[in-house]
């Protein structure tokens, strides 16, 4: 029973007892004090009758007129004169019952008027007697009266009394509300403080609940920071402060080999001339404020983001890889690179102006690591051996192909409209092997090859075409009619701006309440470095999914720390941690502990963590050490089958 029905049950309960009472008291008061002034009517009236018949003659006209006169007027019940004997000579009696006085009040509360007796005289002898008795109609109506107005009044004051305490009970639910929703958040792993209430004993319980949540995310803040120092110290150069050789390759594989990777992007090295010479000549120290002034000079050029990635791969070689690069726009790149390396001579930095060379070359999805270096490196020599500060590009560079958005277009709006997709579909299980869920990636049927394009081909065409949240609805329908069949779990990758979009959440929504029964079967997952400023979004579309069954979480997770701190909010179910600091783990103690510390905090808040691009049966023995719940990559098909 809900507080505001307790409340009124209590009203009503007290009003009928206050009401019981009051009236009991009250009716028998007003009865007895009723019964006295008509026993005093009767026996003045008796009295007075009396007086007049003992001054007249007592003849019986005069008699009978007198008492007809007395009892004429309506306020008695019986007059009788008697004579000495106790002979009645005249009577008068009136037995009209009370008007619009229910019969049962009269039952339950009976009236004894009393009779009044006053002796008439003739002279000095007593000729007879008068008995009044007053009638109690009158009486029973101000009773009656009297009882309504004191239930009217009771019921007056309790309905006064349930609404202010509605409205107190209404002010006091506001801030047991908060309480209540900031307890369901912790269980959902949202840790939320709410406002203190005025009230002191709600507010020394929110006190509480908010310092335990302060404690919480200050624990997780501190966390945070252990982890953002172990990935520096594992993936970064202690020098300048770029990725490591072991993390670029890492990612270079997953940008060649990912399903969801761009189809082209640019691969350039950078080299300082004669470092080792500089090193003799100028010293360590003037040598180490060169190479941080380098780095600082590539990556103001770069403007490294999401897409691009700067690494330092030894002594005197810089790295970039640019996920979103053309032919024009690399070479101005490196061009802009070495225009910002020679100041480094002119500002005194170095005692040679011929300062650094570059050679990058473009790719294509798939291309082979190996030949991508030995490209590059090719194109790096033929620099060097050019001039100073010159940036040559790969001779084989050519062959990748521009994105031609017009060629997409109408393609992907035909396939739209037709339902030319497809999905295709990879294993992740727990450490057990047992399936957690597979992976659904959108494929497009060629027409023309009959074949299935991976998403890597159009999804950049469609995102500059603004079709990405059509395509992410189109995943979950096949991905709805996939799990009708087969009845088993599977994750759908979104895309930041789908669910960014009010649009499509209500689209999304909307499609999966008409499919119901299978909603609690898909896992949505967001690429982390999709929304670094835009969390509160994925928090929000958590919160909206969760009551349907299913599942939310995050991809590539640990590209960008700064998510972590807001684990605590999101209302999370799992995390798949990146590939890059999965590669060759078993042997990488830096990686290891890195990984560890995610896995705690992920197991501390109640969420699967899940290893992206698992190779070899030596990463998955390390990883389950490590705490890590499951696996994907080629280890995962393997045993998926």
């Amino acid at each position: 029973m809900s507080l505001f029905r307790q409340l009124w049950l209590v009203v009503v309960v007290s009003t009928l007892i206050a009401f019981s009472g009051s009236f009991v008291v009250s009716m028998f008061t007003a009865r007895n004090y009723l019964q006295q002034q008509l026993f005093t009517q009767s026996t003045d009236s008796a009295a007075s009758l009396a007086l007049s018949m003992s001054q007249q003659k007592k003849d019986p006209a005069t008699v009978e007129l007198l008492v007809s006169a007395l009892f004429d007027n309506g306020h008695f019940r019986l007059v009788r004169y008697s004579d000495v004997h106790g002979k009645t000579l005249v009577e008068r009696v009136n037995r009209t019952p009370p008007d619009k006085v229910p019969e049962w009040f009269v039952r339950l509360f009976p009236l004894d008027a009393g009779q009044g007796v006053a002796q008439v005289s003739d002279g000095w002898m007593q000729s007879g007697s008068v008995t009044i008795i007053a009638h109690t109609r009158f009486a029973y109506q101000a009773l009656w009266d009297g009882a309504l107005k004191l239930f009217l009044w009771i019921l007056i004051a309790g309905v006064l009394t349930g609404l202010m305490g509605s409205a107190l009970l209404r002010t006091i639910q506001r801030p047991m509300r908060r309480v209540v929703e900031q307890a369901r958040a912790i269980t959902e792993r949202r840790f939320i403080t709410i406002p203190e209430p005025r009230t002191p004993e709600l507010r020394s319980l929110a006190q509480a609940m908010n310092r335990m949540v302060t404690q919480v995310k200050a624990m997780f803040a501190e966390q945070a920071s252990r982890i953002e120092q172990l990935r520096q110290e594992a993936n970064n150069d202690a020098l300048t402060g770029l990725a490591n050789r072991d993390y670029f390759e890492s990612r270079l594989r997953s940008a060649l080999h990912d399903d969801d990777a761009p189809p082209t992007g640019a691969l350039l090295l950078i080299r300082l001339f004669d470092l080792a010479g500089i090193n003799q000549r100028l010293g360590r120290d003037r040598t180490d404020q060169l190479l941080r002034e380098a780095a600082d000079r590539i990556r103001e050029s770069a403007a490294e983001d999401d897409e691009r990635l700067l690494a330092r791969l030894n002594g005197a070689d810089f790295a970039l890889l640019d996920l979103r690069a053309d032919v024009s726009e690399t070479r101005h790149l490196a061009q802009q690179i070495l225009d910002r390396l020679t100041d480094l001579y002119r500002q005194g930095l170095t005692d040679q102006d011929n300062v650094a060379h570059v050679g990058f070359t473009l790719y294509q999805h798939e291309d082979d690591p190996a030949q991508l270096w030995q490209q590059v490196s090719e194109a790096l020599a033929q620099a060097q051996a050019t001039g100073a500060n010159q940036a040559r590009q790969a001779e084989q560079a050519d062959r990748a192909r521009m994105l031609d958005v017009a060629h997409w277009q109408p393609r992907l709006e035909q396939a739209l409209q037709q339902q030319h997709f497809a999905l295709g579909q990879f294993p992740v299980l727990n450490m057990q092997g047992e399936r957690l869920h597979d992976e659904l990636m959108l494929r497009l049927r060629d027409l023309e090859s009959d074949g299935l394009l991976p998403a890597g081909r159009f999804m950049p065409a469609a995102a500059r075409l603004g079709l990405i949240p059509q395509l992410d609805l189109e995943v979950v329908r096949l991905a709805l009619q996939h799990v009708k069949q087969a009845r088993q779990p599977v994750a759908i990758n979104l895309a930041a701006e789908s669910v960014l979009s009010t649009e499509f959440q209500g689209k999304l929504l909307l499609q999966l309440n008409q499919h119901n029964r299978e909603a609690k079967y898909l896992w949505f997952e967001v690429n982390e470095h999709g929304f670094r400023d835009e969390l509160q979004a994925l928090g929000q579309l958590a919160t909206r999914l969760r009551p349907l069954g299913c599942k939310v979480g995050i991809e590539h997770f640990g590209r960008h720390f700064n998510s972590i701190p807001h684990l605590h909010e999101l209302g999370l179910d799992y995390l798949k941690v990146d590939g890059s600091f999965i590669h060759q783990i078993h042997d990488n103690r830096g990686n290891q502990l890195l990984v560890k510390a995610i896995a705690d905090i992920a197991s501390n808040l109640g969420i699967i963590t899940i290893a992206e691009r698992v190779e070899s049966e030596q990463e998955w023995q390390a990883l389950q050490a490590l705490g890590i719940q499951g696996v994907t990559g080629p280890a995962a098909t393997r045993h998926g089958g």
